[in-house]
């Protein structure tokens, strides 16, 4: 087992582990997460990381009130759209099973991660009812 103490590291030792808690307060550092961010976008490490950085530092993202800072918005939008185009079919495959309530589809829709998306996808599509599904989800 090994024990990371952030508190103890240094944005110049390692940013993206001093980045894991919520004490950013520069701008310049927020840039430079998003700029590498955006180098290894593809790499689902960087994706869990920079979202737990983005959640614990919610003010200096530019997400309060549920907006987001137009860098991070363009560097995150296929995976926006990606999520997006998950929750959609989800929700296309329970509407043959009737109308699905607006706080199912709110929970749907708000889930951030793919695996889940995914593994709700795949259930979607071999239940018999929308109950079944919340049940089992």
């Amino acid at each position: 087992m090994q024990l990371i103490v952030t508190s103890q590291i240094t944005k110049e030792e390692n940013l993206w582990l001093w980045s894991l808690c919520n004490r950013i307060e520069d701008t310049g550092t927020v840039e430079r997460l998003v700029s590498e961010y955006g180098k290894n976008k593809t790499c689902r490490h960087y994706e869990w990381v920079m979202d737990m950085i983005v959640r614990a530092n919610r003010k200096q993202f530019g997400l309060e009130n549920k907006s987001m800072c137009k860098a991070l918005e363009e560097i995150m939008e296929d995976r926006i759209i990606a999520r997006e185009k998950r929750a959609e079919a989800i929700i296309e495959l329970l509407e043959d099973y009737g109308e699905i309530s607006g706080e199912l589809q709110e929970k749907i829709y708000g889930e951030t991660d793919m695996g889940v998306l995914k593994t709700w996808h795949k259930l979607a599509a071999k239940v018999d009812s929308i109950e079944e599904f919340k049940q089992v989800m």
